[in-house]
């Protein structure tokens, strides 16, 4: 959600949850279930794409680097029991749409950031494949990484890998919307309906249909 701040700056806001809070509790405003941790800058149109995506995955960087160490090594937590145990915070979930999605796990646009799935196999129920695993992309090269729809950068790593035991493409959550509704539900059903008329009641008549 874009947030308009004094004057004409914009920015995106970043906020953290834990994984154990109802639905209910998250989006409530006086539960506190949503923390504020940081506000992106809305990039100007001047800058590179590229230019864009360091930036985006330095500020995302610095804004979650506290959860790097205690990732691999845990930390102790007082829980409400009395008791304390030796937690190991990890990234979860990422609630974003699809252009963000295509941002934070570096996919190209029209491709899936969850699998390796070609767009043009899309939706893909007669397919299965692989899933995305940061494993999988270490030793890759660009060349290959363009293939499976990945931009690889040298200067310019997930904010990601330096969370131990975290697949940013297994977080990725469905964008409701765009991706399921709209994706999945409407164009293709569409499609589908235009091209039923057509074939039962001919090319003009089929028109005339749809436009009623």
């Amino acid at each position: 959600m874009l947030c308009t701040l004094c004057g004409d700056k914009t920015a995106w806001p970043v906020y953290t949850s834990i994984g154990n809070l109802s639905k209910a509790k998250r989006r409530s405003v006086k539960m506190n279930g949503l923390i504020l941790k940081g506000l992106l800058p809305k990039c100007p149109n001047g800058p590179k794409t590229h230019t864009n995506r360091f930036a985006y995955h330095e500020s995302i960087a610095t804004i979650l680097r506290a959860l790097e160490e205690p990732a691999k090594s845990g930390f102790a937590v007082l829980c409400v029991d009395g008791r304390t145990c030796h937690a190991f915070p990890r990234i979860a979930l990422f609630l974003a749409d699809y252009p963000e999605q295509c941002s934070i796990t570096m996919v190209k646009n029209g491709s899936c950031p969850r699998c390796e799935i070609c767009p043009d196999d899309m939706p893909g129920f007669a397919c299965r494949p692989r899933r995305r695993h940061p494993q999988c992309y270490i030793h890759l090269s660009t060349t290959a990484a363009e293939e499976v729809g990945l931009w690889k950068f040298a200067d310019c790593p997930n904010f990601a890998d330096a969370h131990a035991g975290c697949n940013i493409y297994s977080c990725m959550n469905v964008d409701r919307l765009h991706q399921l509704l709209k994706g999945l539900y409407k164009d293709p059903t569409w499609e589908w309906i235009v091209s039923f008329l057509k074939d039962i009641y001919g090319q003009e008549k089929g028109l005339d249909l749809i436009d009623e």
